[in-house]
């Protein structure tokens, strides 16, 4: 669950997953990479309809 930026309603029907990586430079030769799985969640609000991360 997660609360809308907007107006603080808490959801827990997602939108939509997505990955995100986050690199950093080589520490001793090794390749350093950090994935993340993002969800996306809707507001039933109707006066706040968004989606949100």
């Amino acid at each position: 669950m997660s609360a809308c930026p907007g107006c603080g309603t808490r959801s827990g029907r997602i939108h939509s997953r997505y990955h995100r990586r986050l690199a950093d430079l080589p520490t001793t030769g090794r390749r350093v990479e950090l994935v993340l799985r993002a969800r996306r969640f809707f507001c039933d609000v109707s006066i706040s309809i968004e989606v949100w991360l």
